[in-house]
Order: structure tokens, then C-alpha cells, then sequence
């Protein structure tokens, strides 16, 4: 089945490239194929630099780097207070060393 190609330009040198029939303004049903996954691939680029773009000019208005390096020093300053915690925590059910241990060697497999 052929189909009829709608701007001459475009399609005139692709039949003879994908090996069919010259059929001038025809494109055979692998070149439609192939017509299709280049239109989706190119939708799909110009959809990720669109959010690209959005997530950038976010970050730049509300000042984003401030914001991450406040958050992961926030966060890192944290984790020292949330381990002296949890070891407290857990050496009323256990003696202290063994809580201690057990709060390191499984917290690091967060």
C-alpha cells in the first residue's frame, strides 16, 4: 500500500532511500514507519527541552542554587542528631554499644 507523501520536497528523495519503487510523491508503509518514529523522537527532544528550559528559568527566578546548597547543608547537619537519637533511642531496648552498631551498619543502607 502506498500512501501519497503531502509536501513533494520533503519526501522526493526518500522512496529511492529506503530502496522502493521512485514512485514520485508516494512513500511506502516502512517509509511512513520511519516518518512517524523521526516525527515522535523529534516531538519527544522538543518536549524535553521545553521542560528543560521551564525547570531552568524556575531555578534562575527563585534563585535555585541558594536554595539547593541551603537544603543540603541543612540536610547534612541533620543526619548527625538523627543518629545520636536513633542510638538513644534504641539503647533502652539494647545495651549501647550493640544499638550503636546496629544504627550505623543499617543506616548506611538507607
Amino acid at each position: 500500500m502506498q500512501a501519497l507523501c503531502r509536501d513533494r520536497e520533503k519526501c522526493s528523495g526518500l522512496p529511492s532511500a529506503l530502496g522502493q519503487d521512485a514512485r514520485p510523491g508516494t512513500v511506502g508503509k516502512e517509509g511512513l514507519r520511519k516518518m512517524h518514529r523521526q516525527n515522535w523522537l523529534n516531538q519527544g527532544a522538543r518536549q524535553a527541552w521545553a521542560i528543560f528550559r521551564l525547570a531552568a528559568r524556575k531555578s534562575l527566578r527563585i534563585d535555585g542554587t541558594a536554595w539547593a546548597g541551603a537544603f543540603a547543608f541543612d540536610a547534612f547537619f541533620s543526619l548527625f542528631p538523627l543518629i545520636v537519637l536513633l542510638v538513644t533511642i534504641a539503647s533502652a531496648f539494647i545495651d549501647w554499644d550493640r544499638a550503636e552498631h546496629f544504627v550505623l551498619m543499617n543506616g548506611l543502607k538507607w
